[in-house]
């Protein structure tokens, strides 16, 4: 079994609502070019290694975490700010030496405003997707998609309902023979459309 540890690094959820169409929420906690500039590291040492999928076939499960940031896409306007938490399941296949795919299912939540309902104060999202990596040594980078779905919560008995759009993304890292893995990822969701609030 894999045990890891994911870091969101640009995670965008496209969220409209009532009195402002186009509202979406980003999870920021390093910024574009440090992603770049890590995987160019992590592919340039990972030449030097023989290609093979570290971790083999399995499930993995994951912890993760990072920051929600609504913003307004018609203004630019950012509003509340919060930390956001993430728990993560995989099951992995090996393809062949350099490649493998997974299943993957993922839930992150965390407090998060809209301007136009404050009494929602929670939301809560996740993808159901699938994954395929291409490994260099224990180092990957993965490219995923699926279905992402969102709701606002105020209590548990008062919640906006889950609405679903299409997704995709992708993720570098590196796992370890022992079954640890250390991740980044970058998600984009298609436009989630609620149609009334409670």
């Amino acid at each position: 079994m894999k045990v890891g540890i994911k870091s969101a690094l640009n995670s965008t959820f496209v969220s409209p609502h009532v009195t402002e169409p186009k509202m979406c929420g980003k999870f920021l906690s390093l910024h574009q070019t440090r992603l770049v500039i890590l995987f160019v590291l992590l592919f340039t040492g990972g030449l030097a290694m023989p290609l093979h999928a570290e971790n083999g076939t399995g499930p993995g499960l994951g912890l993760g975490g990072g920051s929600l940031s609504p913003i307004n896409e018609t203004n630019g306007t950012e509003y509340h700010s919060s930390l956001v938490y993430a728990s993560s399941f995989d099951y992995q296949w090996a393809l062949s030496k350099s490649f493998s795919a997974s299943l993957i299912l993922q839930e992150t939540g965390g407090e998060g405003t809209m301007p136009s309902k404050p009494e929602y104060k929670f939301y809560k999202s996740g993808i159901i997707g699938l994954q395929f990596k291409v490994w260099m040594g224990p180092l990957f980078l993965g490219l995923h998609g699926g279905q992402y779905y969102l709701t606002w919560i105020e209590s548990m008995s008062a919640y906006s309902g889950i609405q679903q759009a299409g997704g995709n993304g992708y993720s570098i890292g590196f796992g370890t023979s022992s079954g640890w893995f250390l991740a980044a990822f970058s998600d984009q969701s298609q436009t989630f459309t609620f149609d009334e609030m409670p």
